[in-house]
Parts: C-alpha cells; structure tokens; sequence
C-alpha cells in the first residue's frame, strides 16, 4: 500500500509541475494577423527609381530595400506586394499613414513631422548630412573666411529636392539660408553647377554617388560633409502597427543590423559595371 501510495504522490507532483501544452492557438496581434490573414505583405516605395535602393531593371524590381523587403515576406511567410503609387517620399508616409500599405521600406528619412503621422522602426542606415558647394559663388560669400565659420550661419542660397526630408532638414538646420526647392535631383545639380544657387544639400550617401558618376565634378564643386548630423533612414508602418513595428524592431536587428555606406556604395558601383 505504501509503495502505491508514493507512486499516486509522485505523479501527481509530476502534473503539478510538468509544462502544460496549449490546447489552443495563440491569438495574434491584429496588425500582424491582418497580413497573414491576406497572404501578402505591402510595402510602399515611391514611383521613381534610387539605385541601389530600389529601381527597375530589366522589367524587374532590384535593389537593397527591394532585398529587404523579400526577406521581410518570407519571414513571414507571405508574398510582397509592392506599392508604387507615391510620387515623392512625403506621399509614402501619406500610403503608410492612410493604410494603403503595410510599411514603408525605401531609404525613408525619420523626421518629426513624418513621426507624428507614422511610426518609425529602428534605423537600419546611418548617413551623414552633407553638401555640395559651388567654389566660385562660396567665394564670393567666404570673403576669406574658413568654410565651418561661413556654414554656421550660412546665409546663401540653398537648394533641396522638395517634399523629401532635407527640405525639412534645411529650414531647421540652415534658418538663416535662402532655401530653394528643385523637382528632383538632376535639377538641384544642374542649378549649384551653374552657379544659380551656392550649395544643394543631401546625404552623404548621394554627394558621394554624384562624384563617382562624374568626378571631374569636383574642379565645380566642393563637398562637404557634417559630421554632427545623421540621417537615420528606417521602415514607417501605420500609427496603429504597434506590434508588427515591435517584431520589425527585432527582425532588423537580427537579421540586418545597421549596414555600412561603404557597403551601400560598393553596391552602387557594381550596378554601373
């Protein structure tokens, strides 16, 4: 009787503290399950191309953002399905914002008027901010001084693509500058080349393209870069994707880290070869 009575004690021990096995599926979080519950991931990106971010190639989408994207919808288990509809990246937020897309992947600037519409993920891409100046027309302005004293409070003409973050970058960081807005990249170039507008703006990451593509560029303009201001490009999801951002925080970090301008760049150059 003892023994049986010892061996009754010890399995109900066993029960007490054996793991118990759910007897049903865990619920998701609503902003995850709606896209699996779809089968497709959608990621905005705007209508043009930014190699090698994302651009069509051979009647194909390519390009980092691109990449990540795809890893993304694996993870998950799902297709991609990529919206193009934005003309600039203030309207992916908007796509993002209005929930027309899942997520934003495609070297998107945070910014504070971008963050009161979306949520950002953890930076995946650091850039420094940089400038492109015309020697002749900074010159002028210099009058022999040293360019970081003439930069500190740059009062000259500056330009920028409108609509993207360094629009809103130039009206915080340069207040006393004569900001221009320019359609798009090949403009505010060809307006600082010819001497229309003193300096452009924009990261690092882009000035540096600029000289790789045309080197003797550089007997026009001189680059500078400012090492005191970085430029955190991140995923932006829908206010209310408080999860999903969460699990995109730890994908990032996981699978991605935070990649190199070395490495982005090297990309680019082999895109040209």
């Amino acid at each position: 009787m003892r023994v049986i009575r010892a061996c009754a004690l010890l399995l109900g021990l066993l029960a007490v503290v054996a793991p118990q096995a759910p007897s049903v599926a865990q619920p998701l979080a609503p902003d995850l399950a709606g896209i699996l519950q779809r089968g497709a991931l959608r990621v905005a990106i705007p209508e043009f191309d930014s190699p090698p971010f994302f651009q069509r190639r051979n009647e194909e989408l390519e390009g980092f953002d691109i990449d990540l994207a795809r890893e993304l919808a694996r993870d998950l288990g799902v297709r991609v399905v990529f919206d193009r509809r934005a003309k600039s990246f203030n309207e992916v937020v908007d796509v993002v914002a209005d929930g027309h897309a899942d997520v934003a992947i495609c070297k998107l600037s945070r910014t504070l008027l971008r963050a009161r519409r979306v949520i950002f993920t953890r930076p995946y891409l650091l850039f420094k901010h940089a400038l492109a100046i015309n020697r002749a027309r900074f010159a002028e302005i210099a009058r022999g001084r040293d360019a970081p004293v003439v930069l500190r409070q740059f009062e000259g003409s500056l330009g920028v693509i409108a609509n993207t973050a360094y629009a809103e970058f130039a009206r915080e960081y340069f207040p006393n500058a004569k900001i221009q807005d320019f359609p798009n990249w090949d403009s505010v170039l060809d307006a600082v080349r010819s001497g229309r507008i003193v300096a452009l703006y924009r990261d690092e990451l882009e000035i540096k393209k600029m000289l790789f593509d045309d080197p003797s560029i550089s007997l026009t303009l001189r680059t500078v870069t400012l090492g005191d201001l970085t430029d955190p490009i991140s995923m932006a999801l829908p206010a209310t994707s408080v999860h999903f951002a969460a699990y995109l925080d730890l994908f990032l970090e996981q699978r991605v880290g935070v990649a190199s301008v070395d490495a982005i760049l090297a990309r680019y150059q082999r895109l040209l070869h």
